[in-house]
């Protein structure tokens, strides 16, 4: 190889890319690649402590599902594989992830139970905990595996959080929680998304603003969304982005603090900061 060819190259792949917002592609490829390589940018705070831990929801819910599997030794699924109206019921009481089914439909009286199809994060919870490699499924039971029983252990509480989180972002399909495209919005290069919201969320902005930077990274993903009778597919993939990653991302964590929340399909004009819990979880260098 020329070596003045390769010297070009590092140059290129350390040089700052205004269509990333400022990252090189090298730092671009450990983000979507291998995102927590000792090269990448973006690394766990090393201060992580139970008091953080606590103020992350959607960990919590799924802890307190690995509390419950731990308790009845074998939890019973449905014949279709979910959660029990028993189990939904209480994982709900904990009220970690506000779900606007549950609480218009249930507290008005309009139903009068809980269903896993309708209740997001509450199913989502149980689909990380079975991907996680914490349970196994044994004649339509939940058992605890040997990692599951060792990290369900409070000394390991942080470790839980790691495989937790890990299993959230790389484990399984963002888009079986929506109706929208199969493909990956949002849920590839998350970590892109979360660097965005390290740079800009200390000013108030909207899902938008993030949604037009995401896109500009991955253009192709517009095509994933054909223009219909009432929303074009610019539209319809700011939604998509807007739902998979302020609502069921950012929001379940824990990262933002919304300023001023609007009805579902008034969500572009929504706004929010990233919250102090952001940089208590991880440092970008």
């Amino acid at each position: 190889m020329n070596p003045h060819d390769q010297s070009t190259r590092i140059l290129i792949g350390n040089t700052p890319d205004d269509n990333y917002c400022g990252l090189s592609p090298n730092q671009v490829h450990y983000l979507y690649y291998d995102t927590f390589d000792e090269n990448s940018s973006l690394q766990f705070n090393t201060a992580i402590d139970n008091s953080v831990l606590d103020q992350i929801p959607f960990f919590r819910l799924a802890e307190a599902l690995l509390h419950i599997i731990k308790r009845e030794q074998k939890l019973k699924l449905t014949a279709s594989g979910a959660l029990t109206k028993k189990v939904l019921d209480e994982l709900y009481s904990h009220k970690f992830i506000p779900e606007y089914y549950i609480d218009y439909f249930i507290e008005k009286g309009i139903s009068k139970q809980i269903r896993d199809d309708k209740c997001i994060s509450l199913r989502c919870s149980s689909d990380v905990v079975q991907n996680s490699g914490l349970v196994e499924k044994v004649s339509g039971k939940l058992l605890l595996t040997e990692l599951g029983t060792r990290l369900s252990e409070p000394k390991n509480r942080l470790e839980l959080f790691y495989c937790i989180f890990l299993t959230f972002t790389q484990r399984i399909n963002w888009s079986d929680n929506d109706h929208y495209t199969e493909d990956a919005v949002g849920q590839l290069g998350w970590a892109y998304s979360l660097y965005l919201l390290i740079k800009f969320g200390d000013e108030e902005r909207t899902i938008d603003f993030y949604g037009e930077k995401y896109l500009i990274a991955f253009p192709d993903f517009i095509n994933c969304f054909p223009t219909d009778d009432h929303h074009t597919s610019k539209e319809l993939y700011l939604h998509c982005y807007g739902v998979r990653t302020l609502d069921r991302f950012f929001e379940w964590f824990g990262f933002v603090t919304i300023n001023q929340k609007k009805k579902f399909m008034e969500r572009h004009f929504e706004t929010f900061t990233s919250s102090e819990l952001l940089s208590k979880i991880f440092v970008f260098d």
